[in-house]
C-alpha cells in the first residue's frame, strides 16, 4: 500500500491570517499597469521582469512601459492575454519561467521572476501554514512590438506549471532587487513549498502549498518552483521577417492569502540508533498533541503495517537508503509529517569469503579469492596485500580482515589443490563487455557428457542461471538485467563418457 500524497493528507483546522501587505495588487495610482508601481510588492532580480497588471487597463501593460523594460533586461516579451474573469477583480502579478536560451552568455537555464513583499507579521518557526492563490494561465496574443536591438513576441502560458513560495528571516532583500537569472533560492531566499499546478488556457486554477517554516518568516518571494523548464519548442521565430525568440512562458497570480493552523506539525525525529546499528528508533512529536489521533508509518511511501504509535523500532534493512514518514488522522485533520532519511552501511561479515573451503582442479590453476562487499570497505590478506580480491597459488588456509566505520570482520577460506581428469577446463573468471572475447562463463569439455547440469548462484544464495546445455554459456545477467561485477559460486554435474559421474563446485569472478 502507497502513502497517501501531499495533496490528500494535509486537511487541517486553519484560519486566515492578514499578514500581506496589499494582497489584492492595488495600485497606488489609478490606470498604472506596468513593471513597478504597485505598492508594497517588488521584484526580485533587476534582470528578470514582474509584472503588475490592473483592470484599469484592461490588464495591459502600455507599449512605451515595454520599451523601456526591454532597455533594463533582454528577457522581456508581451504578456499572454490575462485569463477572465480576475478572481478578485482586482490587480493581478505576472511572473516568468523561461525555457534556456542556446548561446547566452548566462550559465544558469532557468531565467525565472519573483514578487517579494515583506509581511506585517512573521511566520513562526515549526508552525503550520497554508498559502492559497490562483494561478493564472493566458494564451498568447497577437501583439509584436519592435524595441531598441530586438523584436518583442507574444508569450503564452504552459502546462502543468510548479509554483513555489520562498521566505527569509529579514526585509533587507525585499526592495532591493539584485542582478540575477536563475530561482531566488541561489540568492539566500529559504523554500519553504512548492505546488504543481495544471491549469487550461485561458483560465485561473486555485492552488495551496502547505508548509512549516524551518525558521521565523519577515518577508516573502512568489514565483516559479525551481525546477529547469526546458522549452521543447522552436527557440526563435520570425514576423514579418524579423526575428523574436519564442520560449517564454509566463503566468499570472492572484488572491493570494494565508492561513494558520492552531495544531502543531508531526515532526518525526530519529532518537537512537545510526547506520552501522541494528535497528534504529524514530519518535513522532509531538505525540501527546494527537493522543486521539490515528497514527500511521510508513518506509518508503510503503505503509508499515501494525506501527501505529507515536515511538517505533525498525529494524535494520539491506544496505542503502529508507525514507520514514508519519500519518496523523482523525475527522478533521490528515497530516504527514516530514520525511526522515536513514542511511544503512554495509556491514563486513566473516562469511564475506563464501564457502569455508573449495577444492581446486590443478588443471585449472590459481584461483581468485573474492572478498569484495563495497567500495568503501578496507582490505587486508593475511600477507598484508590490500585488494579486495586475493589469487591463491597453493594448498593453504586464506584470511582476510574486512573493515569499515562499522567495525570489522575476518573471513578465512581453506584452499586444496588436486589432480583432476575430468577431461574438462572450468575457468575462474570472465568478461562479459561483449568485446567476443571471454563474454560468456562455462565449462570447457575434451569430450562432451553424456549428461550435463550447470546452476549458478550469487553470493546471497540466489541462483540466477542454469542450464542443461554445456555449450550455453552464463553471459552475466539475470532477469535481462547485468548482474555486479564479483564473485558467484557454480555447480556442474555431467557423466563422462565412461558413464562416471562427477559434481564440481567452485568460485568465479566477474570482471566488468
Amino acid at each position: 500500500m502507497k502513502m497517501q500524497g501531499q495533496d490528500s493528507c494535509h486537511q487541517v483546522p486553519l484560519r486566515p491570517i492578514f499578514i500581506l501587505n496589499n494582497p489584492r495588487l492595488l495600485a497606488a495610482a489609478p490606470c498604472s499597469s506596468g513593471f513597478a508601481g504597485v505598492p508594497f510588492w517588488y521584484p526580485t532580480s533587476t534582470e528578470m521582469l514582474v509584472g503588475f497588471l490592473e483592470p484599469c487597463t484592461n490588464y495591459n501593460i502600455p507599449d512605451t512601459t515595454y520599451i523601456s523594460g526591454a532597455v533594463q533586461t533582454p528577457q522581456a516579451g508581451l504578456l499572454p492575454v490575462v485569463p477572465q474573469p480576475v478572481p478578485d477583480g482586482a490587480g493581478v502579478l505576472a511572473i516568468g519561467d523561461y525555457g534556456f536560451k542556446p548561446g547566452s552568455i548566462y550559465v544558469n537555464p532557468d531565467y525565472k521572476s519573483f514578487a517579494s513583499t515583506c509581511l506585517t507579521q512573521k511566520l513562526r518557526k515549526d508552525s503550520l501554514y497554508r498559502f492559497d492563490f490562483y494561478a493564472g494561465f493566458g494564451v498568447a496574443g497577437s501583439e509584436f512590438l519592435d524595441v531598441p536591438n530586438q523584436l518583442l513576441g507574444p508569450q503564452f502560458s504552459t502546462t502543468p506549471e510548479t509554483f513555489g513560495l520562498f521566505g527569509r528571516p529579514d526585509c533587507s532583500a525585499v526592495g532591493n532587487p539584485i542582478p540575477l537569472y536563475s530561482c531566488v533560492d541561489r540568492a539566500g531566499w529559504i523554500p519553504l513549498g512548492e505546488v504543481t499546478v495544471k491549469g487550461s488556457p485561458g483560465a485561473w486554477s486555485k492552488a495551496s502549498i502547505l508548509f512549516t517554516p524551518p525558521m521565523d518568516i519577515a518577508a516573502i518571494a512568489v514565483g516559479p518552483g525551481c525546477d529547469t523548464n526546458f522549452s521543447s519548442l522552436p527557440f526563435s521565430g520570425t514576423h514579418n521577417g524579423q526575428g523574436y525568440n519564442t520560449n517564454r512562458y509566463a503566468f499570472f497570480l492572484d488572491s493570494l492569502q494565508f492561513y494558520g493552523a492552531d495544531t502543531p506539525p508531526p515532526i518525526v525525529t530519529l532518537v537512537s540508533g545510526d547506520s552501522c546499528s541494528s535497528d534504529v528508533i524514530l519518535q513522532m512529536q509531538p505525540g501527546a498533541w494527537y493522543a486521539a489521533s490515528s497514527l500511521q508509518w510508513y518506509r518508503n511511501d510503503s505503509l508499515l503495517r501494525g506501527q501505529q504509535d507515536s515511538l517505533i523500532t525498525v529494524p535494520r534493512a539491506n544496505p542503502g537508503t529508507d525514507t520514514f514518514r508519519c500519518t496523523v488522522s482523525n475527522d478533521s485533520l490528515c497530516l504527514t509529517s516530514n520525511p526522515v532519511l536513514v542511511m544503512w552501511t554495509p556491514l563486513p561479515a566473516a562469511a564475506s569469503l563464501g564457502a569455508a573451503d573449495t577444492t581446486v582442479c590443478l588443471e585449472n590453476g590459481p584461483v581468485t579469492l573474492d572478498a569484495f562487499i563495497d567500495s568503501a570497505f578496507k582490505y587486508v590478506w593475511q600477507d598484508g596485500s590490500t585488494n579486495p580480491w586475493f589469487k591463491a597459488t597453493r594448498d593453504g588456509t586464506y584470511t582476510v580482515t574486512v573493515s569499515n566505520g562499522c567495525g570489522s570482520a575476518r573471513a578465512q577460506k581453506t584452499v586444496r589443490f588436486v589432480a583432476c581428469d575430468y577431461n574438462v577446463y572450468v575457468p575462474n573468471a570472465f568478461t562479459p563487455n561483449a568485446d567476443g572475447n571471454n563474454d560468456r562463463f562455462r565449462p570447457h569439455f575434451f569430450n562432451p557428457p553424456s549428461h550435463f547440469s550447470m546452476q549458478i548462484f550469487n553470493r546471497g544464495g540466489q541462483q540466477i542461471f542454469s542450464t542443461t546445455n554445456p555449450a550455453t554459456g552464463w553471459d552475466g545477467t539475470f532477469d535481462n538485467s547485468r548482474q555486479p561485477a564479483g564473485g558467484y559460486i557454480w555447480y556442474i554435474n555431467f557423466t563422462d563418457i565412461f558413464g562416471k559421474p562427477h559434481s564440481l563446485n567452485g568460485t568465479l569472478l566477474l570482471i566488468r
